[in-house]
This record gives C-alpha cells, structure tokens and sequence, in this order.
C-alpha cells in the first residue's frame, strides 16, 4: 500500500473515531443516568401557598419530565406530612429529592443524608422577610405588649413555623419568659388577605405577614398602609430547600442538580414557580442559611435561660 493510502486509511480511521465519540457522547446526552425521579414533598414545605394547588402543579410536573426524556425515567412525587413518613422515604431510597422547610433540614440533616441542591430566588433575593403587622388605632410599640392579644400568622402550620420563632425570639429578646409567650388567639393561613384584613378591621390584634405578600396588598388596596403599622421586621431567611436524599456518582448527581435548577423549562415547572412565589430555582450556597441558623441558635439559647 502506498504512503498516500496509508494516510487517507488513517485519516480514515480518525474520522470514524471521532463520528463513533461523538454518537457516544450524544447518546449518553440523550439518555438519562437514572431510572427515575422521586420527588418527596414533606408538608410544611408548602407554608404559605395554597398546598391543593401545588400538588396538583407538582404531579402534571412529574409527567412533563418523564415526556421531556421520552419516558425513559419514571417520575412520581410523594407528599408527607410527619417525620416518621419522611424517614422511611429516605431510608428505604424511595425518593431522591425531598423539598423540605429550612428548620426541618437543621433538625434532621446530620441524622440522614440531605445533601441541600437548590433554592428558590425572587427578585434577586433568597428567601422572604417577615413584617408584625398592628392597626394604627392601637398604641402599642413592642412586641411584649402582644402578649395575650390576638395573633395571626402567615403560614400552613403553626407548628414548626419559622415567623412563629421568630416572633417568640424576639419577644425573649425583650425578657419574656418562654413560659409566658401565649396569646389569647393565635390562628395561621396561608392566604395573605385572610392575614392581613382582619388586623385592617381590628378583628384580629396583630399578624405576621410575608413583606412581599404586604406590598402586594398594599398595592392592590393602598388604604390598608394608610391604615397599619409595622411594629418588627425579620431578617430574611431562606424557608425551603431542595435536597439530594443519599450519596449519588458524579453524572446522576448532576443530573438531579440540573432538574433541579433547570425546572422553569417545563411549562407546569413555571406554574409551581408562580405558586411558590419564586422566580428561579439556583444552586444552594451555605451562606443562604446563615440567618436560620442564628435565629435558632439565639432561641435555643434564650430558650434555656428565660423559662
């Protein structure tokens, strides 16, 4: 054979190697490192929006990303509603993202593996602050003289509730014993306006509200910040995570990073988005906790000295 063909032979070759490389490399693009997708929703997760439609925007989700891999991975989302259910999901490896609230992720992430992936972001901020809210007509100006008064609060459950601590830290922050934080009513909604009128017609002494969920009404009905009062703003804290459930390789874990954070490409993914109140999902920074943590530490201590 002559040089000539000798060259074109393994120019040849290359080029066949290369088509061979490229088709690999597409193909593995094409096929996703996992099986499946396992959402788990751990309930308080959904603390002030409307739970009935996020989980119906969650499940058409589900199956939007099934069809985007041509239902080459199955996609289920799962919604708990305690710690026992939760811990079985993780252990037995029946999820592999759980979205779960900021307090509940300090509580149980050193017990099981939660690896933290994405977190909600709106108007270029991470997290929401929290507004205590009273009417004008009343002369109160700390958060001690709401004691025994009538509360309401922004959020799904009273339990566990992130402004709840807050309001609890601050008011022993003021010396109040824990022992004696209680209020004559205290009720919890999800809906801002059923949170923020009855304080407008004096129906209710106080409530604590989301700031942006405050400037919305505001808006829509400027009387209402003719007529009330911020007594106390939060710090802004980051309420709900998105985490991996257990160890995975580098390729599956970037997958599920990517869904993660890649979930407004889906049409349903941008109706969640709107339901949640967030503008993206963007990859989870330690620093995103920072104020969790404090306020937490800041009443566990108090906690223990003021009982």
């Amino acid at each position: 054979m002559s040089r000539l063909a000798t060259d074109k032979t393994l120019i040849l070759i290359a080029w066949m190697l290369m088509i061979s490389l490229a088709f690999l490399s597409a193909q593995q693009q094409l096929d996703p490192p996992l099986k499946e997708i396992y959402y788990g929703y751990y309930g308080p997760a959904f603390s002030n929006v409307d739970k009935n439609d996020a989980q119906a925007s969650i499940q058409i989700l589900m199956r939007q990303i099934a069809q985007y891999w041509k239902n080459k991975i199955k996609t289920k989302a799962f919604v708990y509603e305690n710690e026992r259910e939760v811990k079985s999901a993780i252990l037995s490896k029946k999820i592999n993202i759980l979205v779960v609230p900021s307090l509940a992720y300090l509580k149980w992430h050193k017990k099981w593996h939660l690896e933290p992936g994405g977190v909600g972001i709106r108007n270029h901020k991470v997290g929401l602050s929290y507004l205590l809210v009273i009417n004008k007509n009343n002369p109160w100006t700390k958060g001690s003289d709401l004691l025994h008064k009538r509360l309401i609060i922004h959020d799904n459950k009273l339990e566990g509730s992130l402004p709840l601590l807050w309001l609890k830290t601050r008011l022993m922050e003021e010396g109040i014993p824990l022992s004696e934080l209680k209020f004559k009513v205290l009720k919890n909604y999800s809906r801002p306006s059923k949170v923020l009128l009855p304080v407008f017609f004096q129906k209710a002494d106080a409530c604590i509200i989301t700031e942006d969920a405050f400037k919305t009404l505001n808006e829509l009905n400027p009387q209402l910040g003719k007529q009330l009062k911020i007594l106390k703003k939060s710090p802004t804290f980051l309420e709900t995570l998105m985490c991996l459930t257990r160890p995975f390789a580098p390729r599956a874990k970037k997958f599920l990073l990517d869904t993660i954070t890649g979930i407004s490409k889906y049409p349903q993914g941008r109706q969640i988005l709107t339901i949640f109140r967030t503008d993206r999902v963007i990859r989870y920074q330690k620093k995103y906790l920072t104020t969790v943590m404090d306020l937490l530490h800041t009443y566990q201590n108090l906690s223990k000295r003021l009982k």
